[in-house]
């Protein structure tokens, strides 16, 4: 019962017993008083009824005696009248029958009243004739005791009502301040390290307040802290310092990782830029100055890289900037790397008049990459032929056609558009589902993956994916993955739930959005089972629609989570306002975390983050058992690789 409610019943139990008590010693003292009127009243009337029967008496008139005794009896407040002579022989007896209507009898059963009796002598001047006995009887004292009950009950029951009334009032104004503090305490169960603003006057509930303010204050200051500690590591793990693009080792995890994931799949250009003259330019400026240069150049690539979320951008060593395109087609990697170079050496500094940067280019595409060191080789190769002329230039150096590549990899705009809007309209979607385990090795959901059927081969989301997204399709490959996971999901296990990848471009889409309400509504026991992926980029891009869409999936019970966690650099602080389901560590920190200790310490204050704001802490591309044992020695929730099981078109227990 809520502390409103007691206090309610608290007060009414208050007036109760005031009031209670009253009315018991109010109905006592009248009882008392009724009881005295009714002996005065009996004697009384047997001394008027005595002198007024004093002729007939003497004269032994019965006729006229009997008269006498029925007008009494017509006041209806006695019950019996006994006439005697001087030897105590009843003269004359009249029993009246008088009842107390409207009287309860429980009432009449525990309040009795006494019948006292009045007796006077019947005489003539000297001479005694006889005694007269009046009996009262107690009816009309019921009545009136009943009826003063009544009206104390009925007065009663009006200022309970009225002090309850003011009291219900009151007390919302009063307790406010409590619920303030109630909602407060759930905000901060929530994450949400909110303060109570307006202060209550009552001391008691101010200091109540005041202390839960504090309390607020710091689990915010030691959540931020955690959050700074994490990004200061990943930011010193992760990133150059002079550029701010990808260190060396995050380039050759993250682009290792890619390799991994799409297995055999993965197509891209590989782009080596150096500042061939920058001994010259350390000269003018100084090192400060060639690391303002290179600064500059970091910032430009940034810029124009925006348009292509999975690519690398690392500083390799000295002024050598490594830039890797995954996902791209060969025309346009070209197209990318004219714009590359033609920013890069635009960069004015300030004795850009006296010595112009000397851009050297080296460039190579792949459509179906086995190993990243050799697309680095090749890249470095048509580097040391573009150095070998003195002016600025870049030159390429690109794979032969393979045998084994699939014919679409190599297919022009033109022909990926065409096979997409086909692949949309027949609805020729295959989804494979890879199997999640939480730490004590239970199923506990499954992820879901796009495949694009090509012939006898099957073409990976990481392929078309990119494409659909170019020619504004990707919506519709979003909405045939919902669709096909709610015919799908009968062949589940009903106690776990599906993992579905949306892209950015979908959930920015209002036409999506809409489409999406309605079929959640329709689709009630998918969606209860739902955990829609967003990648963390999209928290960087559009963090209002990321939150927007959160609102839309709690309208219908699902869930949002964010995928490949770790890789970018911005800050962690969604993590404390925004409703997830989980987070899930990207694989290139997975990828031999029991030999790697920054990785190790990075997972390990993941961890105490995601344990203070209760949420799930998954990680992907578990492909060795060492790497799954330090996962679950570290805390973490759940996980999903290849060691654990491989996507597959039927579930995999």
């Amino acid at each position: 019962m809520t502390l409103y409610r007691q206090l309610i019943a608290a007060v009414t139990l208050l007036f109760t017993l005031l009031y209670g008590v009253s009315i018991v010693t109010g109905v006592s003292q009248t009882r008392d008083l009724l009881d005295q009127q009714m002996q005065v009243h009996a004697r009384d009337t047997a001394t008027s009824v005595a002198l007024s029967m004093t002729q007939a008496a003497q004269q032994q008139d019965l006729a006229t005696l009997d008269t006498m005794f029925n007008a009494v009896s017509d006041s209806g407040y006695f019950s019996r009248m006994v006439y005697r002579d001087l030897e105590g022989k009843v003269l004359l007896e009249r029993s009246f029958v008088v009842s107390a209507v409207g009287v309860p009898q429980w009432f009449i059963d525990k309040i009795p009243l006494s019948s006292p009796k009045g007796v006077a002598e019947v005489s003539s001047g000297w001479l005694r004739l006889g005694t007269l006995t009046v009996t009262s009887h107690p009816g009309e004292a019921y009545k009136k005791l009943w009826h003063t009950t009544e009206q104390q009950l009925s007065i009663f029951a009006l200022v309970t009502f009225l002090v309850c009334l003011v009291a219900f009032f009151a007390l919302r104004v009063l307790l406010r301040p409590l619920s303030d503090v109630e909602a407060q305490a759930e905000e901060i169960a929530s994450q949400q390290f909110v303060t109570v603003k307006k202060l209550p006057r009552t001391r008691e509930l101010r200091r109540v307040v005041e202390t839960m303010n504090r309390m607020s204050e710091q689990l915010k200051s030691i959540f931020e802290q955690q959050l700074s500690q994490i990004e200061y590591l990943q930011e010193q793990s992760l990133r150059d310092p002079v550029t701010g693009l990808s260190s060396r080792m995050d380039f050759d995890t993250r682009s290792a990782s890619l390799l991994r994931e799409e297995r055999g799949e993965l197509s891209g250009a590989l782009m080596i830029l150096t500042v061939s003259n920058m001994q010259q330019v350390n000269g003018k400026e100084g090192r400060a100055g060639g690391n303002k240069v290179l600064k500059a150049i970091g910032e430009q690539l940034q810029e124009l890289l925006v348009s292509y979320p999975h690519s690398i951008a690392s500083r390799r060593q000295g002024p050598e900037i490594t830039l890797f395109v995954p996902h791209i087609i060969e025309a346009e990697g070209r197209e990318l790397a004219d714009k590359v170079f033609d920013t890069t050496r635009q960069i004015q500094w300030h004795h850009w008049s006296d010595v112009s940067l000397v851009i050297h280019m080296g460039y190579s595409y792949a459509r179906s990459i086995d190993d990243i060191g050799n697309l680095l080789s090749e890249a470095d190769i048509a580097l040391y032929r573009a150095k070998e002329n003195t002016e600025s230039c870049w030159k390429s150096l690109d794979e032969a056609e393979q045998e084994q590549a699939l014919p679409v990899l190599s297919a022009s705009t033109d022909e990926w558009r065409k096979i997409l809007n086909r692949a949309i309209e027949e609805q020729s979607i295959v989804l494979h589902y890879q199997p999640i385990y939480s730490a004590d090795s239970k199923l506990v959901a499954y992820e879901s993956y796009a495949r694009l059927p090509s012939g006898n081969e099957l073409i990976s989301a990481g392929v078309f994916i990119p494409m659909a997204e170019r020619f504004g399709l990707v919506a519709d490959f979003d909405r045939l993955v919902l669709q096909t996971l709610a015919r799908q999901k009968k062949e589940f296990p009903k106690d776990v739930y599906f993992c579905a990848n949306l892209s950015l471009a979908s959930i920015q889409d209002e036409g999506f959005r809409e489409w999406l309400d309605q079929f959640l509504k329709e689709n009630h026991s998918l969606s209860k089972r739902l955990v829609v992926e967003l990648s963390e980029y999209a928290m960087q891009v559009n963090e209002q629609h990321v939150r927007d869409f959160s609102a839309l999936l709690l309208r219908h019970n699902a869930s949002l989570a964010i995928d490949h966690f770790g890789l970018e650099s911005s800050a962690f602080g969604y993590l404390g306002s925004l409703p997830l389901h989980h987070i899930k560590i990207h694989h290139s920190f997975v990828h031999n975390l029991d030999s790697n200790q920054d990785n190790h310490f990075y997972v390990q204050s993941l961890v105490q983050v995601a344990r203070s704001r209760n949420l799930q802490l998954m990680a992907e591309g578990i492909e060795r058992q060492e790497e799954w044992d330090t996962l679950r020695e570290l805390g973490l929730d759940a996980g999903q690789g290849y060691l654990l099981g491989r996507p597959s078109e039927k579930p995999v227990a």
